[in-house]
């Protein structure tokens, strides 16, 4: 089961060049995050489900190294959540609808830190009730998960990981199963490269074939007559301006970042 976002995940690659491709593979911070407890990190926990501490570490990783486009940060983050219920073999929420769940963290926790400095009954609250709830699951499954499932060790390893503590974690079936299905999406990716190239061929020939008979078939006056090349256009510099996937630009544009 290749998700949306793993499927369509390859045009990340298209964004990550330059300073941010370099800023990716720096070390990771050691900063802890305010009321987390824990620092920012690139990737999340393997053999588990995410909670929702890890994918706030996880999201101010990428928005420290990106501070000018939220939009990407939240994307890259709920990308790699999808990535993990998918390792799992658990069917998820409508990918747009984990994009506004990861929007939503980020903006419970930058509204926090915006009162930070109140010391009211009130703000203390809100600011304890948020740390309670950073271990809970970050839950994205769909909601007919637990009847969509077939395979039984998968049914009980999402039960066991949505009680305190998310018991279990990934076993060898799941990796061999992610393994199995990453191999099927490269055979996948070769056809379809190998099927644009013969047909990018094909209509190549074709072309030469029409062209050779035309020629032919023209008067000697016509023959010679040497066309004059076309003027040349001058080419553009490549713009670098980010393409997100369709079905989730509209999600990003009603959550324009501030």
């Amino acid at each position: 089961m290749m998700s949306e976002l793993e499927n369509q995940g390859k045009q990340c690659d298209q964004f990550n060049s330059g300073r941010y491709t370099e800023q990716m593979s720096s070390t990771r911070s050691t900063d802890k995050l305010w009321l987390v407890g824990a620092p920012a990190t690139q990737e999340l926990p393997s053999s588990v489900l995410p909670n929702r501490e890890e994918v706030l570490c996880v999201l101010q990783y990428h928005a420290k190294l990106n501070p000018r486009d939220l939009a990407f940060s939240v994307w890259q983050t709920a990308l790699n959540v999808q990535h993990q219920y998918s390792k799992a073999n658990i069917p998820t929420i409508d990918p747009c609808d984990i994009l506004k769940k990861v929007r939503r963290l980020h903006e419970e926790y930058n509204g926090l830190k915006k009162s930070k400095s109140r010391t009211t009954g009130q703000a203390e609250e809100n600011r304890a009730n948020f740390v309670a709830c950073l271990k809970n699951l970050f839950a994205v499954a769909h909601r007919d998960a637990m009847s969509k499932i077939t395979i039984k060790e998968d049914r009980d390893f999402l039960e066991a990981q949505r009680k305190p503590g998310r018991q279990g974690k990934m076993g060898g079936m799941d990796q061999a199963w992610v393994e199995k299905e990453t191999r099927t999406q490269q055979r996948r990716d070769d056809d379809g490269s190998r099927a644009a190239q013969e047909s990018q061929a094909f209509a190549e020939r074709q072309a030469t074939v029409e062209l050779e008979s035309s020629t032919s078939s023209s008067s000697p006056e016509e023959q010679d007559v040497i066309a004059s090349p076309p003027p040349k256009r001058s080419r553009r510099a490549p713009s670098q301006k980010k393409s997100y996937p369709r079905k989730f630009s509209a999600a990003l544009d009603r959550n324009p970042h501030k």
